[in-house]
């Protein structure tokens, strides 16, 4: 069940340790956690979006190296074994940065 925080939690989880702060405080940590929420909404549609492109510049550049020397069958294994690679790359650099950046 999930429970409105009370001014007391929002001071502490923003570094106050006394009652003497003012409401504008307060709207002030909102702010910021509502300016934090857009930044990893932002980084998320950043690292899609490179995710994306470079899984098509990869299988297109293992396209162009082993097109017409193997078969097709082995061609389309080669390209999702690279862009596979590149996906689970590109997915662990999103996980440490949205790690380190927003879980501390």
């Amino acid at each position: 069940m999930w429970v409105q925080p009370t001014e007391d939690s929002r001071l502490k989880r923003a570094g106050f340790n006394c009652k003497r702060h003012s409401a504008k405080k307060i709207h002030h940590i909102d702010a910021m956690t509502h300016r934090s929420q857009h930044g990893l909404m932002r980084v998320i549609i950043t690292y899609a979006v490179a995710t994306i492109a470079s899984m098509v510049i990869l299988g297109y550049t293992v396209h162009m190296f082993i097109g017409g020397m193997v078969s097709q069958n082995v061609e389309y294994i080669a390209i999702a074994v690279v862009v596979g690679i590149d996906a689970m790359i590109i997915g662990w650099m999103t996980w440490d940065i949205l790690h380190r950046r927003w879980k501390g």
